[in-house]
């Protein structure tokens, strides 16, 4: 969508400003977040990956990739971007989408083949996502000098889809869920499956696993589908969720107790497919499906960060008042979530 500001008729010149883009085609669900930085990417099913800017609030640029896709991260040095599409094809990215590194095959050839969480260790050597479209095994792939090769398939004993997964601090362990309710741990060097017991001193590096002890008090009721999306912060107090309901929750963590206190935000027109803290916590971004839509939430909990102090002040809106902003494309800036 634009404004045209000026016509000229003789000259048949039109100036445009553009107010508004975003995804537009089937659902929303692919977000990550930069791990030090101000900016984050969306990707959908309208096969549009989309960088954005949360202090400048602006886009940034708009990468049209062969077919949808639902998964997206970037690296942790920031440095790199991995997506991956339906059929299980791996694209590598630099991190501002200008340069493409390489593009993979991972064999998943069927069309209901696809990915819904992928990451980088925090090493930044291994990719690991597992797939929908049958039982999945955890897929790792190895990084080295901008490529991507296959390090193995790890049978963690799943019997459905993969549908979020986390690395230990020290990049040698993955704990997984899957649509069965299932939650795996599987050591990554030894390519095995380590029994729950054995995981119980394991430091995790994120969590997002919607299943799981720290996270056992975040279902409103029987039915764990209702809840799509789970993310700690980084500062490890709080969870925030995404769920069929159109809210964005706000839990203490670990959130232990069967119906934990929340507190609940609404802006979402639809079911929330995705929630990511970034920026030492000082924002939230989260996705909505079928209304396709970004939102950055403000914190109240965020300590503090070089980009922020020299942007644009105020930031967050207060009181629940909308600030003035020179350009509101791209993206929705909500009020701040207070714990």
């Amino acid at each position: 969508m634009f404004v045209v500001d000026d016509f000229d008729k003789k000259k048949k010149v039109t100036e445009r400003n553009r107010v508004l883009t975003g995804h537009y085609s089937g659902e929303l669900w692919g977000l990550a977040v930069h791990p030090h930085d101000k900016y984050f990417i969306s990707v959908g099913d309208d096969a549009v990956a989309r960088l954005f800017d949360v202090v400048e609030r602006r886009h940034i640029r708009s990468v049209k990739l062969p077919q949808k896709c639902r998964a997206v991260a970037y690296s942790h040095s920031g440095t790199k971007v991995v997506f991956a599409w339906y059929e299980g094809k791996l694209f590598l990215y630099n991190s501002s989408l200008e340069k493409e590194y390489q593009q993979v095959s991972t064999g998943l050839n069927r069309a209901n083949q696809w990915v819904e969480d992928i990451k980088f260790s925090p090493d930044d050597r291994f990719v690991a996502f597992g797939y929908h479209g049958g039982v999945s095994k955890v897929v790792v792939y190895q990084l080295k000098n901008s490529k991507l090769s296959l390090y193995g398939k790890i049978n963690a004993g799943l019997t459905s889809a993969l549908l979020h997964l986390d690395w230990s601090k020290d990049s040698s362990a993955l704990v997984v869920n899957s649509q069965a309710y299932e939650l795996k741990f599987v050591n990554v060097q030894s390519k095995s499956v380590i029994r729950a017991s054995g995981a119980k001193d394991i430091e995790w590096h994120s969590w997002t696993c919607k299943l799981g002890f720290p996270v056992q008090g975040i279902f409103p009721g029987v039915d764990g589908t209702d809840v799509n999306t789970v993310c700690r912060s980084h500062n490890e107090r709080l969870l925030a969720t995404g769920d069929d309901f159109q809210l964005v929750k706000l839990f203490k963590f670990p959130s232990v107790t069967k119906k934990s206190e929340f507190k609940a935000y609404l802006g979402h027109s639809s079911h929330v497919t995705g929630v990511q803290f970034m920026m030492n916590d000082n924002f939230l971004v989260s996705v909505g499906g079928n209304d396709k839509t970004s939102i950055v939430w403000t914190t109240d909990f965020g300590t503090s960060h070089k980009k922020l102090e020299s942007s644009r002040q105020p930031l967050a809106l207060k009181d629940g008042n909308r600030e003035e902003w020179e350009d509101e494309d791209d993206f929705v800036h909500k009020k701040s979530l207070r714990h």
